[in-house]
């Protein structure tokens, strides 16, 4: 199997049940429009068994980072790992674009594989109310934001991450080995705005705030005037 850009050959349309040509050019078309791409799994170079899209610029709930749409395996091929060869296609090309972080919506009431797929790779939900995504067949389709920090795949991170979420360790010799992870994160002679610092933290764990301020009180930023810098820890 391999995963490459989509094209026009006729097993794309053994795909999804109704996909049609017309499908596949409207879809061709909005993707170029918007600068997604559409990633398709090949066996034998041309025989489609799965797809996904990934919006590059996010959505405009999710505009920080990428967001995974309409991942789709055809029916023959499912438990056979093509939708998580596509996931981690994606979040590898992801990470070499520096993306801190990847998301995607769902309904977890009709779709509770994919959600149960999405949890075991460290896609967490975010809390919010669910919202009306469209009307697909006449049906109203609620789903729910879920995201994955990437830089929580970093082989230093992985001790301090339970369930996808950063934990604050309550040793403190541990802590201060996760703060100086973090400080790493903050370049050197450069200002943040408050604003810039809490969005940073707040892709590793919901409680951006203790973070910052054991940041601040360990001496691995100094802040004055709203602003902060990088004033310790390790540079790479």
């Amino acid at each position: 199997m391999q995963i490459a850009p989509a094209r026009l050959v006729p097993s794309m349309f053994r795909v999804r049940p109704g996909f049609e040509e017309v499908d596949y050019d409207e879809r061709v078309h909005e993707v170029r429009r918007t600068g997604a791409e559409w990633f398709v799994a090949w066996e034998d170079d041309e025989e489609a068994i799965g797809w996904v899209i990934v919006e590059w610029s996010g959505t405009s709930r999710q505009p920080g980072y990428p967001n995974l749409r309409d991942l789709f395996v055809r029916a023959d091929r499912r438990n056979d790992g093509i939708g998580t060869a596509l996931i981690a296609h994606i979040e590898a090309l992801a990470v070499d674009r520096t993306c801190r972080q990847i998301g995607l919506a769902l309904n977890p009431t009709l779709n509770p594989r994919a959600h149960a797929l999405y949890v075991r790779l460290g896609y967490v939900y975010d809390g919010g109310e669910a919202y009306l995504d469209g009307v697909y067949g006449g049906a109203e389709d609620w789903v729910i934001d879920l995201h994955k920090n990437l830089m929580h795949d970093r082989e230093e991170l992985r001790p301090f991450v339970r369930d996808g979420k950063l934990v604050i360790p309550k040793k403190h010799t541990k802590r201060l080995v996760l703060l100086d992870l973090l400080a790493q994160e903050f370049e050197p002679g450069r200002h943040y705005a408050e604003q810039e610092v809490n969005e940073r933290l707040r892709a590793h764990s919901g409680d951006f705030v203790t973070l910052r301020r054991y940041l601040v009180d360990e001496g691995y930023l100094d802040r004055q005037a709203g602003e902060y810098w990088r004033a310790g820890g390790s540079v790479t």
